[in-house]
């Protein structure tokens, strides 16, 4: 009788695939609060290829990544931990290398990768434990993952113009990792056409890891071309997608929490989601050019994604991305173009030893107290028009709730005028 009451407690894994800088690991912690949840962070992190039991429990958290604080990163990891180095059934091809996975010519690495989904879905399944598994480098594989593992499939998304400014602002602050995963993502391209072409754009420009020249407007045509393909192309995988684009109104808060319930019957608690905006490294060079070769690049069909449905999103994206870039220009651009002209004029007198350095690292310092005050008044532009939309959906459903009402009570005031006459 025990047996098969633990045989009835399997519960179906859960899946969150995102994009980098999105807001996964801040969910996946909303999660890791149940203690009905075994979750697992970024499955298919290249960590996990040489992490050992001496660092496995050291904190991953000490940068500038606002991510909420909690227990190490992999701690679930650990019983799957081999004798060397890394945990067991995963390489380091998994990374980035198996983004595109090609369900006919890949059927090893396939393998490869079910066995070692399915030792950490058995792990967590034996402990009677729901598994959470957070996933950063899958959108373009959630499919096969779903077919050989099945659970629940959600994907993240987040306002692209506020994921690049994170991940410029990373770069800023010496951290490429994020920028280079554009460049390796579209490496692992498997022949796709469309993935192709975004390769030739990096090559044609020598664009490489760490070697992104002095002009990021390249690699954000790449960054906004490759995210709108992913989303285009597999939308159809996930079973829910949970969208922060519009903001962290208390409304659309409730919704998300509610959607998450329902497709996995987990209750997670998401009422201090925060969007925060990073300032970039530097501004787009030139905005229109930016936004016409991306919709150049969209005018073809693409095989496999439906032609009307690419065109509404690249329009539904750019906009967002324009209206805010432009929001962000008039809030902070003044102060973040004369944080540009001084670290340009700071190196120029460095090089010829100019005794006017210690001035103009004074100047540098005011600009970037600038920049932080206007980007933070930016931020709370963004949250005071999220709170006003919130608002107005609570007073529209309110006015909805009494013209109902007046609707009955004039029927029922037709009703009896109509009784009293007879």
């Amino acid at each position: 009788m025990k047996k098969e009451q633990e045989c009835n407690d399997v519960r179906p894994a859960v899946f969150i695939h995102s994009s980098f800088r999105t807001g996964s690991t801040w969910l996946w912690s909303k999660f890791r609060e149940n203690q009905g949840c075994y979750c697992y962070y970024e499955i298919f992190n290249e960590i996990l290829a040489g992490i050992n039991f001496r660092n496995i429990l050291q904190s991953a958290a000490d940068w500038n990544s606002h991510h909420p604080r909690g227990a190490p990163y992999f701690a679930e990891f650990s019983p799957l931990l081999d004798k060397a180095d890394g945990i067991a059934g995963f390489d380091l091809e998994m990374a980035f290398d198996d983004f595109f996975l090609n369900s006919e010519s890949d059927i090893d690495r396939i393998r490869r990768a079910e066995a070692y989904l399915a030792s950490l879905v058995n792990l967590a399944q034996h402990n009677h434990k729901t598994p959470v598994l957070s996933c950063t480098r899958s959108i373009g594989r959630a499919k096969l993952i779903r077919e050989s593992i099945g659970g629940t499939h959600i994907l993240i998304r987040r306002s692209l113009l506020n994921q690049w400014f994170s991940y410029s602002h990373q770069k800023l602050n010496g951290n490429n990792y994020f920028v280079n995963s554009i460049i390796h993502t579209v490496k692992a391209e498997d022949g796709d056409t469309f993935i192709l072409t975004l390769l030739d754009i990096l090559e044609d420009n020598q664009i490489s890891e760490d070697k992104f020249g002095e002009d990021d407007d390249t690699i954000l045509i790449v960054f906004l071309c490759l995210h709108i393909y992913l989303y285009a192309k597999y939308r159809d995988d996930f079973d829910v997608s949970i969208d922060f684009r519009n903001g962290s109104s208390r409304s659309d808060l409730d919704a998300a929490t509610r959607l998450l319930t329902e497709v996995t019957q987990i209750r997670v608690d998401l009422s201090d989601y925060r969007e925060t905006i990073s300032a970039p490294d530097m501004l787009i060079r030139d905005a229109d050019r930016v936004f016409s070769i991306v919709r150049s690049l969209f005018a073809k069909p693409i095989s496999g994604i439906d032609e009307a449905k690419l065109r509404a999103l690249v329009d539904e994206e750019l906009a967002d991305f324009e209206q805010g870039y432009e929001e962000y220009c008039r809030i902070a651009g003044s102060a973040h173009a004369q944080l540009e002209a001084y670290a340009v004029e700071r190196s120029r007198v460095e090089s010829s030893g100019n005794l006017a350095v210690e001035e103009l690292r004074t100047r540098l310092e005011a600009a970037t107290g600038d920049l932080a005050t206007a980007t933070s008044a930016f931020r709370e532009t963004e949250l005071a028009m999220q709170q006003d939309r919130g608002l107005l959906d609570e007073q529209m459903v309110g006015f909805a709730d009494r013209l109902q009402k007046l609707e009955i009570a004039l029927e029922r005031s037709s009703a009896i005028r109509e009784g009293n006459e007879s």
